[in-house]
């Protein structure tokens, strides 16, 4: 007689079927995988997988089974993680942040396993908090944020160094133009003046103008000044071309030691080697100073980013409503915000203000919930040990309870069946259908 192979197979439940067949596809009442998606989002701390729910049957989806690899090919892929419903946070603690590639296989509640679903492919983004401080450190390095913190110069007379010699040479030269005019009073140590200072000049491989004005008044080693340059130049060396347009505005008082600064900044440049643009910026600051304490506000563009920022110790947004409180605040590292509509929000953790609900690590830690309804797919005590410990309200409605410390009796509940055992496992009373 020839031999019969048996085909055995294990369902979503745990139940073995066995047989002679050898048919593998699809049974009766599974779910439908051809309109079954999957998709792979960058999230802060991994990558958040997606997929489409089945039209067909769907309530007969077991699980799903998540694949993974550095490669496209799915004979790379392993088996990463098995979940349940269409989503699954895939978290990567990985600097590197290489491309990973996803499958899924959908697992029926008749134990039909279905063919990879895939690939979806996506980079990780960092933890919030890495993300803060990798973002801090791009900015710090920035244009901007460098610029912001530099000292304001304090102001001088006869900034661009106009002397007799150059006078003179200027009187001669076409290429060379100067002139410096004040107009002013004193008495003793007393002075108050207007200066304007103009200096400009060409040559084959350059075209250079800026004009200094200055309003200074100085009392007894005190001094109050406004000063405005402005600066248009363009150099050419061989195949590189510099272009430069800068507009600063100072004021400045200083009494007896103690110094206020403000200062307004326009800056445009260019620089171009052999036809190509190398370098290009458009910078508008705003800066403030008082006995060396630096901040201020600006805007840089440098034709990949628009970035704004402002180095203050407190910034607030909007005016003083009838609740005598601006919308939105920052002080002290910590933003205050009176009212907010937010359509996404992304946290690494989340608590009430006197602390008593804490939302960390995709756990809510509460005292106390009130709800009207609650959904959820199972609900299990902290100290639940199947058939051991705690107590489990599992979506198939079995309720399992068991004692406080193992080995103290449990209580098992199904639809048909209520079941009491002994400490020792065996049933002490069962009530139900075919018992």
């Amino acid at each position: 007689m020839a031999e019969i192979n048996q085909v055995c197979s294990l369902n979503a439940n745990g139940t073995v079927t066995c047989g002679t067949g050898g048919w593998v596809g699809p049974l009766p009442g599974d779910p439908s995988t051809s309109d079954v998606y999957i998709t792979a989002t960058p999230a802060f701390g991994g990558i958040d997988v997606n997929i489409t729910w089945p039209q067909i049957n769907p309530e007969a989806v077991a699980y799903v089974q998540l694949f993974r690899s550095l490669l496209p090919d799915p004979v790379s892929a392993a088996m990463h993680a098995q979940f349940k419903g269409t989503f699954y946070h895939d978290a990567i603690d990985n600097p590197l942040k290489p491309t990973y590639y996803y499958w899924v296989k959908i697992m029926s509640v008749h134990g039909t396993l279905s063919d990879m679903i895939g690939p979806a492919w996506a980079q990780p983004k960092p933890r919030i908090k890495q993300m803060i401080e990798e973002l801090t450190g791009k900015i710090d390095n920035g244009m901007l944020a460098q610029t912001l913190k530099q000292d304001i110069d304090q102001i001088t007379l006869n900034k661009l160094g106009i002397d007799q010699e150059l006078i003179d040479r200027a009187a001669n030269d076409d290429a060379l133009g100067v002139r410096i005019t004040t107009v002013g009073a004193h008495s003793g140590e007393t002075r108050a003046l207007l200066q304007e200072e103009v200096l400009a000049r060409t040559s084959q491989g350059e075209a250079f103008v800026s004009t200094v004005n200055t309003l200074y008044s100085k009392l007894n080693g005190n001094i109050a000044a406004v000063q405005t340059t402005t600066t248009a130049a363009l150099t050419k060396m061989g195949g590189r071309i510099d272009g430069l347009a800068s507009q600063i505005t100072q004021v400045e008082t200083e009494v007896n030691g103690n110094i206020a600064q403000s200062m307004q900044q326009m800056r445009t440049e260019i620089a171009v080697v052999d036809g190509k643009v190398t370098n290009i910026g458009a910078l508008w600051t705003a800066q403030v100073n008082v006995n060396g304490l630096i901040g201020g506000f600006g805007v840089y563009n440098d034709g990949r980013t628009v970035e704004a920022g402002f180095d203050v110790d407190r910034f607030w947004v909007g005016r003083t409503g009838a609740n005598k409180r601006k919308p939105f605040i920052i002080e002290n590292d910590v933003t205050y915000i009176d009212d907010a509509a937010i359509n996404k929000l992304t946290f690494s953790k989340l608590r009430d203000e006197a602390g008593t609900f804490i939302v960390a690590n995709g756990k809510i830690q509460a005292q106390y919930l009130e709800v009207d309804k609650l959904v959820a797919n199972e609900a299990r005590s902290l100290n639940y040990v199947p058939n051991t410990s705690g107590w489990a309200l599992k979506k198939d409605g079995t309720v399992e309870i068991n004692g406080n410390v193992p080995g103290a009796g449990r209580l098992s509940i199904t639809n048909t069946q209520i079941i009491i055992y002994y400490p020792n496992g065996l049933k002490a009373t069962a009530m139900g259908v075919d018992i």
